[in-house]
Order: structure tokens, then C-alpha cells, then sequence
């Protein structure tokens, strides 16, 4: 009985480990690579993300590791096509209380319905968004 509560532990504890462990590019697509991030930028209660595709094809996109949703929403462009062209998103107008927010960057052939949809993604770059200043006012 021990045994197999301990085995059922261990199925239990398996998606939580595999959900600790980050590889460099998580790819089904070899030949794609993840976006190349050039710069996040900060200010209270929003993050940015500078980023370029750096394959001959497919496109790249931004998005919140902890929920999928893509920087820039669904707008094109926030997605980053071939040409190396840099492209900026950000969190937009919602603000975002003062927290760690973890964002990932992600290629695939086609345009992404979720955040998660990409083959190619990068490491998770964990970015802390400061908390907006007081106005003085009540």
C-alpha cells in the first residue's frame, strides 16, 4: 500500500518537476530558432519588449509564461516576421500591479492562437514590474 502511494506520489510530482526544468529551445521544429529578445524595459505597472525573428520564416511573438497571453494581443504587429526587423510590445494600457511577471519569447510556422502555441521558445526571463508612485493626493 506504502508502494503505491508513493508511486502515485511521484506520477503527482512529475508534471511539477518537468514544469521546473527550462531548455534553451523546446523545439518540434528544428530548423526554426526562439525570437532573439535585444531589451525589456520597465516603468510602473508595464513591461516592453524589444525582439526580432531571426528565421527565414514563420514569426515570433512575446508572451506571459504564467498565462499565454501574448504581448500586444492579437494585433500583427505585435508578432515579428523574417527580415530581422526589431519590434517593441508591451503589457499595454491594463496596469499591471508592482509584481515578477515571467514572459518568454516563441517562433512557429503559423500565427499562434495562445501564447503556448510556439515551437521554438526561448528561457523564461522573469522581469519585476515597480509599483507605481504615490501621488500625494487622497
Amino acid at each position: 500500500m506504502i508502494i503505491r502511494r508513493m508511486s502515485m506520489l511521484a506520477v503527482a510530482l512529475l508534471p511539477a518537476a518537468a514544469a521546473l526544468t527550462t531548455a534553451a529551445t523546446a523545439t518540434a521544429d528544428p530548423w526554426l530558432q526562439p525570437p532573439v529578445i535585444e531589451q525589456v524595459i520597465v516603468s510602473p505597472g508595464n513591461a516592453s519588449v524589444k525582439f526580432h525573428n531571426p528565421n527565414d520564416e514563420g514569426v515570433c511573438w512575446i508572451y506571459r509564461d504564467d498565462t499565454g497571453e501574448i504581448l500586444g494581443g492579437n494585433n500583427p504587429v505585435a508578432f515579428a516576421v523574417p527580415g530581422g526587423r526589431m519590434v517593441q510590445t508591451s503589457t499595454g494600457a491594463n496596469y499591471i500591479p508592482a509584481q515578477r511577471i515571467p514572459l518568454r519569447g516563441a517562433c512557429s510556422t503559423d500565427h499562434p492562437a495562445t501564447g503556448y502555441d510556439g515551437s521554438a521558445r526561448t528561457d523564461i526571463v522573469y522581469v519585476d514590474v515597480p509599483e507605481r508612485p504615490r501621488t500625494g493626493s487622497f
